[in-house]
């Protein structure tokens, strides 16, 4: 009884899209009932338990993605609405706008060019390699432009993911070393480019207190 009601689930497209967002909702609470640690990264978890039950299932991806695929049509939306927080705050984007742009611009190609050749010294080729470049962009960009470039999508996903993971960590050191030097500076704010793949909102100076 319990398998025939289990095919008629399986089949059912809102069954996928409700376990992405139970999953995803599963890790939010994990991420936050322990410290918000980069290693319990929300997206990480969930996509943990997605692939276990997909595997218990025995459910191929193609199914489960026909009642996911809402969710995936949503990262683009979601990418587009960062451009909120930086309207908001135009005023400060202008003030340093031109060492922004020199950072973008010296970041992106020292994460691409030095990902690659290490990724090439230890012996990857061909799809890894094209999957690994774009891996500092956010999620829904990192990915198209994987496959444009004949990446793999998905793999492409999960190094954007540990890019995320490292760059919080990172985040963490700086702004503890920092906290005594500059306690309020909007320059040691952090700016992710694997925003889809970051645990949480991280708030602007201005709307936290600091904590020494």
């Amino acid at each position: 009884m319990i398998a025939r009601i289990w095919v008629y689930l399986s089949a059912t497209p809102l069954l996928w899209l409700t376990a992405t967002l139970a999953a995803y909702e599963a890790g939010a609470w994990i991420f936050g009932r322990f410290g918000r640690r980069p290693l319990l990264n929300p997206v990480l978890i969930a996509v943990t338990v997605l692939i276990a039950v997909l595997a218990a299932t025995g459910t191929p991806y193609e199914t489960y993605f026909d009642g996911a695929q809402f969710v995936h049509f949503l990262l683009g939306p979601a990418t587009v609405a960062l451009a909120v927080p930086l309207f908001e705050n135009r005023a400060h984007v202008r003030a340093a706008l031109l060492p922004m742009l020199a950072a973008l611009a010296v970041g992106s190609l020292t994460a691409i060019v030095s990902a690659v050749a290490i990724a090439r010294l230890l012996g990857a080729r061909g799809e890894t390699l094209a999957s690994m470049a774009p891996k500092s962009v956010t999620t829904p960009i990192a990915m198209a432009i994987s496959e444009q470039i004949g990446g793999l999508p998905s793999l492409t996903a999960a190094f954007v993911i540990a890019t995320a993971r490292q760059a919080d960590h990172q985040r963490r050191h700086i702004q503890g070393l920092s906290a005594t030097a500059a306690p309020r500076s909007w320059h040691c704010r952090p700016w992710y480019s694997s925003s889809a793949a970051r645990p949480g909102n991280l708030p602007w100076p201005e709307q936290t207190e600091h904590r020494a």
